[in-house]
């Protein structure tokens, strides 16, 4: 799958190779969490920046700094909602649409069973966010967004 991902030119980021919470982990588990994923990333072709989210978004001292030392940021979103069963793509879409700002990043988990409404929504958020005039980008791209 993830070099079918860089074949058809998506921007690919590291988010842990265990997806195990981090913010307490020593410097080498930090080190080997990131650093053997981004091996893998490699070894499938990618070629681009690899950017990285962390996990649960749990970070604290040992995290942060070893990203600090490799010049890497750590990618967040801003964007959330309630997903699972109990939640319908129109909730779903609703709900996402009223957080976005300029520079959002969304998270959406679509990839399984009990998230199928949030995979199902995402066609309703591009439609709705594209008529109120929102374009899609990388998160390479968005970095470079300068806030008017």
């Amino acid at each position: 799958q993830l070099k079918k991902i860089i074949a058809d030119g998506h921007e690919v980021g590291n988010h842990s190779y265990s997806h195990k919470v981090m913010g307490l982990m020593l410097p080498s588990e930090v080190a080997s969490e990131v650093e053997n994923n981004d091996k893998l990333i490699r070894s499938a072709g990618y070629t681009g920046p690899i950017l990285f989210r962390t996990p649960y978004n749990v970070k604290f001292v040992t995290l942060p700094f070893y990203l600090m030392q490799h010049q890497r940021l750590d990618i967040s979103h801003d964007v959330m909602t309630n997903e699972g069963w109990n939640y319908s793509p129109d909730k779903i879409t609703a709900d996402v649409v009223k957080q976005v700002k300029p520079g959002s990043i969304i998270l959406l988990h679509p990839m399984y069973k009990h998230t199928v409404s949030s995979r199902v929504a995402i066609n309703g958020i591009v439609a709705a966010l594209r008529a109120k005039g929102y374009t899609f980008v990388t998160v390479s791209q968005l970095l470079t967004y300068k806030k008017v």
